[in-house]
């Protein structure tokens, strides 16, 4: 899916973007749907972990999800699809979590958003 968003094939899109997950291994499967959420400590440290070891000129960052938000930002209500600057001079943005399980992509307004934002990077 953000192969799509971006409008590049699945080879254009992992030739230009590098991928990370903040978590080393599968937290599980959620009561009622989804992932367990990453939490605390450990999955923050992860985060920062992450961001320290971006290869050389990697510059922004997308964070996919509001589990993976709330780790960076807290419970700040931060609009996404927006750059802030932190940790070392990553410019970060959130992005809802492109699951087929989220609700959030029922709505053509916020597949437009999403497709207007990455095919800008």
């Amino acid at each position: 899916m953000l192969a799509w968003w971006c409008g590049l094939s699945a080879e254009e899109f992992q030739a230009r973007f590098v991928l990370r997950n903040v978590l080393s291994q599968w937290p599980g499967p959620a009561p009622g749907g989804g992932d367990v959420a990453p939490t605390g400590r450990s999955a923050r440290t992860s985060l920062l972990d992450v961001l320290e070891q971006a290869p050389p000129g990697v510059t922004h960052v997308v964070l996919l999800g509001q589990a993976v938000r709330r780790l960076m930002f807290g419970p700040a209500s931060l609009p996404p699809y927006e750059w802030f600057l932190v940790v070392g001079g990553h410019w970060i943005a959130w992005a809802p979590h492109p699951s087929r399980v989220s609700r959030h992509w029922n709505s053509v307004a916020a597949t437009e958003a999403a497709c207007h934002f990455f095919r800008r990077l």
